[in-house]
């Protein structure tokens, strides 16, 4: 029979990972009722044991085990040698405890023992040449199978949960460090310290500490690695950095074309950046700030590095990780809920298209003559727009300093979005994308998943590296259409999620402001790129094919 891991392990990693677990628990079912297992003296330490002390080595005494064994299993001892042997049998590992030992059998020839409970059994005998030890397990009794059924049924029960909070976010689940190639590791069994300076961290490939940098620059000279086919990973703990006009740099580039490379600008000091917690930042390849000289050859990365002046951060390693992604994302996103957004809604409908309105809820009781969407409106934009209608606030969360009153602002804007039938309001962006650490963990109590905003890196990775610190692009306007059109480009590209953040829909000059004729201008090059375009709501729930 195809095992279950054979046919889920080209699937969703998750999934493969699941079958594994259940293929492994019938295995061990199979061993025990189908299998013979069949231990001798040779596999086991040869010597005298004692109460107290355990084995220790004898001429003249051998003693095999121990031999772990299962509540009503059923065991055929087959003894070699001219003299007696003796069983003990032990429902306890520790076999150095009196109080463990539950019988003692004298063996002269062959023996069939049924375990009571689950435990061991050490084999000795006053024979020079050995003791050769035959331990069959060809039959099983009932009540042996019924406890390894209730088990494995207890398990599937436990896996079927999973599997149920999986669907949830199948698509979505963060990276984990385990599909984490390690390119260069810089820990160290003492920890190395650098101020005002380069430190090479090239050959440091110990696992029990880090590089910290204050104010200085780590380059990390590696095999040349692709990051056409992967993203960037790095383990990093930021400490502190000393202004919002500084930040946390990573640069990559080729040693060959040391003029060209890329910059990203990991962290900038505002109420967003994470301090004093280790975190595995993923970067898209082409998410760069800014670029020095031509472009960079992403198929033979082989120097990395990372800076901060005026920062202090640690870093414990550099990986790659594999984009599943393999053809970009773009989402279209509102915020606040503007009037005009209708407009951009039916732009999007009327090319078979689907965007996502972040609503404040203190707009849905708005007169008509508002310049926001009231409850009426956003009614119709999902009626004939298929509009996605998600959470959002009116002001930084910040600026509430009582937990339970930022718990239940939440609450209710999600409330208000089910009990009006736009939607289930399993999503959340941040006002202004701030996000302090205390703003997420109450998110995570209500929300899916949340949307920030961080130019600086203004593509996802997909998944996101963090599911409630999503990045997004923001500060649209009529003028930036040249810009979008290159991010798009950049996302089809490196395989990124591009969330852009829009908010009125009519001419203007400031970031707030893009005209209809802008907005429809970027949609059409986004489909003729070939990009998906896809809700907020749909990248996480329709299942995206990688």
């Amino acid at each position: 029979m195809e095992k279950i891991f054979d046919i889920a392990k080209d699937s969703e990693k998750s999934w493969g990972v699941i079958a594994q677990g259940i293929d492994g628990n019938f295995e061990e079912l199979s061993l025990k009722v189908d299998g013979t297992r069949r231990i001798t003296g040779k596999d086991f330490y040869n010597g005298l044991y004692e109460y107290g002390t355990g084995i220790k080595d004898s001429r003249y005494n051998v003693v095999c085990g121990p031999l772990k064994i299962s509540v009503g299993e059923k065991i055929n001892i087959v003894p070699s040698g001219t003299t007696k042997m003796g069983a003990r049998i032990f429902d306890s590992e520790n076999l150095t405890n009196a109080t463990t030992l539950k019988n003692t059998i004298d063996i002269l020839s062959e023996y069939e023992y049924i375990s009571e409970f689950d435990g061991y059994i050490l084999f000795s005998a006053n024979d020079t040449r050995g003791v050769v030890i035959s331990a069959e397990t060809c039959t099983v009794s009932i009540s042996l199978v019924n406890n390894l059924t209730d088990k494995i049924n207890d398990k599937i029960e436990k896996l079927e949960e999973e599997v149920s909070n999986l669907d949830i976010n199948i698509c979505c689940t963060p990276f984990s460090h385990v599909n984490t190639t390690i390119v260069n590791d810089c820990q160290h069994s003492d920890s190395y310290e650098l101020s005002n300076g380069e430190i090479d961290a090239t050959n440091k490939l110990l696992w029990n500490h880090s590089l910290h940098i204050n104010n200085g620059n780590v380059v990390f000279k590696i095999n040349p690695i692709n990051l056409v086919d992967n993203v960037l990973s790095l383990k990093m703990m930021i400490n502190s950095i000393a202004s919002s006009e500084k930040s946390v740099e990573v640069k990559i580039y080729n040693n060959t074309e040391s003029n060209n490379y890329y910059v990203y600008e990991l962290m900038r000091a505002n109420v967003n950046t994470v301090y004093g917690t280790w975190r595995e930042y993923t970067i898209p390849s082409l998410a760069y700030w800014y670029k020095n000289g031509n472009s960079v050859n992403l198929e033979s990365i082989d120097r990395i590095s990372i800076s901060g002046v005026n920062c202090d951060f640690n870093v414990q390693y550099v990986g790659i990780k594999s984009n599943r992604l393999k053809k970009g994302i773009v989402t279209f996103t509102f915020d606040d809920g503007y009037k005009s957004q209708a407009l951009a809604m039916k732009a999007l409908a009327e090319r078979g298209l689907s965007g996502t309105i972040f609503a404040i809820k203190d707009t849905f009781s708005y007169g008509d003559d508002s310049e926001y969407l009231n409850l009426n409106g956003f009614r119709e934009v999902v009626d004939k727009y298929n509009a996605d209608i998600e959470c959002h606030g009116a002001s930084s969360f910040d600026d509430m300093s009582d937990d339970n009153e930022l718990a239940t602002y939440m609450q209710q804007t999600k409330q208000m979005l089910i009990d009006n039938g736009l939607g289930k309001g399993d999503y959340m962006a941040y006002p202004n994308g701030f996000h302090s650490d205390r703003v997420v963990n109450i998110a995570k109590r209500f929300f899916k998943a949340c949307r920030t905003i961080q130019n600086y890196i203004p593509m996802e990775t997909y998944p996101p590296y963090d599911l409630y610190r999503i990045r997004a692009y923001s500060n649209i306007k009529s003028s930036s259409t040249d810009k979008i059109k290159q991010l798009i480009d950049r996302s089809v590209a490196s395989g990124a999620w591009l969330i852009l953040v829009y908010h009125k829909i009519e001419d203007g000059e400031t970031g707030m402001y893009c005209s209809l004729e802008s907005l429809e201008e970027v949609i059409d090059y986004a489909v003729n790129s070939g990009i998906r375009i896809m809700n907020f709501k749909d990248v996480f729930e329709s299942g995206v094919v990688i």
